[in-house]
């Protein structure tokens, strides 16, 4: 793992801000239109203000008002800094269907170093749009309010027991819920030898991005940007990331459905011949039923998913004699079996003769079957419906120095924005000299 260190966090103050509550986001990536004027009613100092700042009438650049608008909540006492260099252990507590899981994760500041470093490794494709907004706001604003979510193997569970001890009996910073329902515990690790413990004990190892690859590439552009201009500072290093062991129970990823353009059912029927074999349900397109149906497919093979036009519903499922390692052999072994692989490799681009992803068509993504159907109009005419990607298979493709297709998983819940900020400008970080 590239270096871990602890931190300097700057966090809101709700004596000041009001409750914590009120003032985190879901990630920018996440956020809606609607969702951004729902987040702006809450609060004035709601953390979307700045994370997704946009051109309301206002003269200027946004993201220099983002970044003036965050100076002076510091200013203002809305965002107060902690005295000194720590790590912070963090519990999200959630609900899915019927059962309740409670995620850990470690907050630190880790080294943006170059995937090719094989330090932290990357599972799937980025959009440069993307990273571009971010680096604006990042060169703008000089701080960081939004995490980057790493995967790391810790088999006899030396991280998670050491900063559960150094937590237990002690008040956390912060404790709250969202009106989602998740419960959200935050708590300060500052001890010297439990830190110096867990640097220690990830300082061999890898990590991989579970969610965040833009914003952790926007991370290494900004570090490269200013070493080559020599203008570099110690902090210019880092990135603010959570991590989380690979064998934590609440370790969940969701499905992410693609809904998408200028294809319509027909085309796709007519043109997977030979590589699926393809049924019409009488299912009707209503969200329950569909998701009953994906639940059914849980255990076939690989290459099975739903997809349908808001009327009919059609299953495809992958010919067993096809043979991957073959059909697939520029993709690395771990991802050859995967369902978002071969929808995009063998069924959109070779059989449809559609490009998505960087310079194609891009798909429009969805978590929920709901929301799927409900985007289907005369442009986005037909919807994929998918099995989710397993962590695991997360681990094992990026450890074979491959990548997914864009938004091939779903790691859920993600991390609010807004509960832990990393400011690039302060000094007392616990960089080492």
């Amino acid at each position: 793992m590239p270096q871990l260190c602890p931190f300097r966090a700057v966090r809101y103050v709700p004596e000041v801000a009001g409750p914590i509550e009120l003032q985190v986001s879901e990630p920018y990536d996440k956020v809606s239109p609607a969702m951004r004027r729902a987040y702006l009613a809450r609060s004035p100092h709601n953390i979307v203000r700045l994370i997704l700042p946009e051109d309301e009438g206002q003269p200027g650049d946004p993201y220099e008002q983002a970044a003036a608008r965050y100076r002076a909540w510091r200013e203002r006492g809305v965002l107060g800094l902690e005295p000194g260099p720590e790590l912070l252990w963090y519990e999200q507590t959630f609900t899915l269907g019927s059962r309740s899981y409670t995620r850990r994760a470690l907050f630190a500041v880790v080294e943006a170093d170059d995937y090719g470093e094989g330090k932290v490794l990357p599972h799937e494709r980025t959009y440069r749009k993307y990273k571009e907004e971010r680096l604006r706001l990042l060169e703008a604003m000089r701080a960081e309010a939004g995490v980057v979510f790493l995967l790391y193997r810790d088999e006899d569970g030396v991280v998670p027991q050491r900063c559960a001890a150094a937590t237990t009996g002690r008040v956390p910073i912060f404790d709250f819920e969202t009106p989602d329902g998740i419960r959200h515990r935050l708590w300060r690790v500052d001890e010297p030898a439990t830190i110096a413990a867990v640097r220690e004990r990830l300082a061999a190892r890898s990590c991989v991005i579970a969610d965040g690859h833009h914003r952790y590439e926007t991370a290494v552009t900004f570090r490269r940007r200013h070493e080559a201009a020599g203008d570099m500072r110690p902090s210019y290093r880092y990135r603010l990331c959570a991590l989380v062991e690979v064998s934590d129970p609440g370790l969940l990823v969701l499905a992410t459905h693609r809904v998408l353009p200028e294809l319509d059912l027909d085309t796709v029927i007519e043109r997977a011949g030979g590589r699926f074999s393809i049924e019409t349900l009488p299912d009707p397109a209503q969200p329950e039923v569909l998701e009953a149906r994906l639940e059914a497919l849980a255990s076939e093979g690989p290459g099975s998913w739903l997809a349908t036009d808001g009327q009919r519903v059609v299953r495809f499922a992958l010919d067993p004699a096809l043979d991957l390692d073959t059909e697939l052999a520029d993709l690395v072994p771990p991802a050859r079996r995967l369902d978002v692989s071969i929808l995009h490799e063998l069924l959109l681009e070779r059989a449809v003769g559609l490009r998505t992803g960087e310079g194609g068509v891009r798909p429009w993504y969805t978590r929920t079957v709901a929301e799927a159907l409900e985007r289907l109009d005369e442009r986005y005419r037909v919807a994929f419906l998918l099995r989710p990607t397993p962590a695991q298979a997360v681990i094992e493709v990026a450890h074979a120095g491959g990548t997914m297709p864009q938004k091939s998983t779903d790691f859920y819940p993600k991390f609010p924005s807004g509960l832990v900020i990393y400011d690039l400008e302060e000094q007392g970080h616990g960089f080492d000299a």
